[in-house]
């Protein structure tokens, strides 16, 4: 599929696994692309508490992410690398973000496919 910058599909993503005035929750990080928030706004979902950048050279504290993931959670925006940080997430990481969304198999993950979907193979 071809758009027009990241926004088109940041929305179709966001559209494509969120009901509208359902409830269904984002997860995404702060700071980040101010278009995250809009456009979950705009689709109807509930903003989920961001996870936020511990450290310039991390994304977020893994606890963080098993805590705000609820039976609602429908979507995880994994900006890897991040911007506006840098910050990148080692291997092991990923494997543990992998290892937490077997846990919650109604959650999507928005973000680069080559670095992280095999990771998820059950």
């Amino acid at each position: 599929m071809v758009g027009a910058g990241a926004k088109p599909f940041i929305a179709y993503a966001v559209l494509s696994t969120t009901d509208y005035g359902a409830g269904d929750e984002v997860i995404y990080p702060n700071p980040g692309f101010p278009i995250y928030e809009s456009q979950i706004v705009a689709s109807g979902a509930s903003r989920c508490r961001s996870l936020c950048a511990r450290r310039a050279d991390s994304l977020f504290d893994l606890t963080d992410l098993e805590k705000l993931i609820t039976p609602k959670t429908r979507l995880l925006i994994l900006n890897y690398p991040h911007n506006p940080t840098g910050g990148v997430l080692s291997r092991q990481e990923l494997e543990e973000i992998a290892a937490i969304l077997r846990g919650h198999p109604q959650v999507w993950v928005y973000g680069r496919r080559d670095l992280f979907a095999p990771r998820l193979r059950r």
